[in-house]
């Protein structure tokens, strides 16, 4: 999504730029703020919001901020981990205090104990 904001930069209106620029430099931001609050900080109107995101090809600013996510998480190296049922990865939760007490009962010694 980033590479399509560069992309249509310069040719979209000089109020969908702002949106554009900001995008590019703060796109961990833009993901996690509403239509509104984007709006505000950039000094937009939400109709404009609409409107860029329409020019990059989606459907909403819901769809705009999913791609987005999806092109910073894509420059995030994966991590693959076996699964098991009582492997490491629980191990890992229960000392990193993921579990509290709410994974498999049975098998997590972080669980309450019955009453």
């Amino acid at each position: 999504m980033l590479a399509r904001i560069a992309a249509v930069r310069d040719q979209i209106r000089p109020s969908e730029r702002k949106l554009a620029d900001y995008a590019m430099a703060h796109p961990g931001d833009v993901i996690n703020l509403s239509m509104a609050e984007l709006a505000d900080r950039v000094g937009v109107s939400e109709p404009t919001v609409a409107r860029f995101c329409a020019a990059l090809g989606c459907r909403g600013f819901r769809e705009f901020k999913i791609k987005l996510a999806q092109d910073i998480a894509g420059g995030m190296p994966f991590l693959h981990q076996d699964l098991s049922v009582g492997g490491n990865w629980m191990r890992m939760a229960m000392s990193q205090g993921v579990c509290r007490g709410r994974c498999w009962p049975a098998s997590c010694s972080t669980a309450p104990s019955p009453r």
